[in-house]
């Protein structure tokens, strides 16, 4: 009878065994924790994005992330619209303003409440051509008006839902979440009093704690920009669903317009002031490149990043 040689070893000393394999799984677990950290990051970082109907997208050279887009020329968006094999080409206005946070059920009845303002994400769009894939925000988009907005769900509790309770009493951390209760409920946004009309569940992304959805009229209200000759991103839908023929397309879309490739920035002075200089990028190109300025340009991906490698040393 042959000796089970290798697992003697492995129970001549059973603690050291335990350890080792304790160790192992240990170094296993925090690669794994670490991996779905960054993977979390890539998804939250488009999920706004990968909800939007564009099969090519304009956008500023100047453009950091979806919540920092910069602006560029209707005209440009125009002129792009009129490119044989465009189907539609629609503007979508982007900003971040202060929110006033509301007081809950219990807040109402404190006199010494007092309103913070809160950074939250704001997006418009023209309600009779909706750019978003949602059905749920297609259904609300004829409640949109000059003095009403949509609210994500996926807001945080420090904006104030009505129906709110501590997570741990006595603590800051709230548990609460937007629900039907906040319908109808005036707040204030950009200094200025709006109704919220509805509800909607898309998720915030990375640079916010909070979005909603408003008309092109309510998001003059809120930012200082004129939303006739400007906008942040144009999303153009084209004729072909086939890849060589959308190729052919953005080609078309580039000599047309005066564009310059992505993560370049114009440097004449003359050259930042032309109404014509912008990125044009594919639907996948766009998602790459959202994904590639969280994992590889900001905090949030380098320390995950930074956390699978130390993960592996330390196994």
């Amino acid at each position: 009878m042959k000796t089970p040689l290798a697992l003697h070893n492995l129970l001549h000393q059973p603690l050291q065994t335990g350890v080792s394999i304790a160790g192992v799984a240990f170094a296993l677990l925090l690669v794994f924790m670490q991996l779905g950290f960054m993977g979390a990051v890539a998804f939250t970082a488009t999920n706004v994005l990968e909800q939007l109907e564009f099969d090519v997208l304009l956008r500023a050279p100047d453009y950091l992330h979806l919540y920092e887009a910069g602006q560029i020329e209707r005209g440009e968006l125009k002129v792009a619209a009129n490119t044989p094999g465009v189907r539609s080409a629609q503007p979508l206005w982007i900003s971040v303003q202060n929110w006033r946070s509301l007081p809950t059920r219990a807040q109402s009845q404190d006199e010494d409440f007092q309103s913070q303002y809160l950074p939250i994400a704001v997006m418009a769009y023209e309600p009779s051509s909706p750019v978003f894939r949602s059905p749920q925000i297609q259904a609300l988009s004829n409640q949109l008006r000059e003095d009403t907005i949509l609210l994500d769900e996926s807001t945080q509790a420090d904006y104030g839902p009505l129906d709110d309770q501590p997570l741990i009493p006595f603590l800051p951390w709230r548990l609460g979440r937007f629900s039907d209760a906040d319908v109808g409920r005036e707040t204030e946004i950009g200094g200025k009093s709006f109704t919220i009309a509805g509800l909607y569940r898309l998720g915030t992304g990375l640079a916010a704690n909070g979005a909603l959805i408003t008309s092109p009229a309510g998001f003059a209200r809120m930012a200082p920009i004129d939303i006739n000759t400007t906008t942040s991103l144009g999303l153009l839908q084209l004729d072909s669903s086939d890849a060589g023929q959308q190729a052919q397309v953005v080609e078309r879309i580039k000599q047309r317009l005066r564009v310059i490739p992505p993560g370049v920035r114009p440097q004449d002075d003359n050259l930042e002031e032309s109404t014509g200089v912008m990125t044009v990028l594919t639907k996948e190109e766009a998602l790459a490149a959202e994904r590639f300025r969280w994992l590889w340009q900001t905090p949030f991906g380098l320390i995950f990043q930074m956390g699978v490698v130390l993960s592996l040393l330390v196994g």
